[in-house]
């Protein structure tokens, strides 16, 4: 997933169902089996990783190192604009 650190629960798993879809508002997701599956997919998946050792540190360090490229992605966006505007005040 590219983007969404600051989600909350109805609005990420709709966009992992269908990462392709327009944006789906939680209202209109209340019924739709795929997202229901979905989420009780990542939960069974969440609950087995933590019966682990060392499973929070790990779930952790992973979401450090995605949210590092995150904001990597972020900068180039930036950084890209910043020049695109820059050409356009030399011109």
């Amino acid at each position: 997933m590219s983007e969404g650190n600051n989600l909350v629960w109805p609005a990420l798993i709709p966009l992992l169902t269908r990462p392709n879809a327009p944006t789906l508002f939680p209202d209109q997701t209340d019924n739709d089996t795929a997202v229901i599956e979905t989420l009780f997919r990542l939960l069974d998946a969440f609950l087995e990783l933590r019966q682990r050792p060392d499973s929070l540190t790990k779930i952790f360090r992973e979401y450090d190192v995605w949210l590092e490229g995150y904001h990597a992605r972020i900068d180039q966006v930036v950084l890209t604009e910043d020049e695109q505007f820059d050409q356009e005040e030399e011109s």
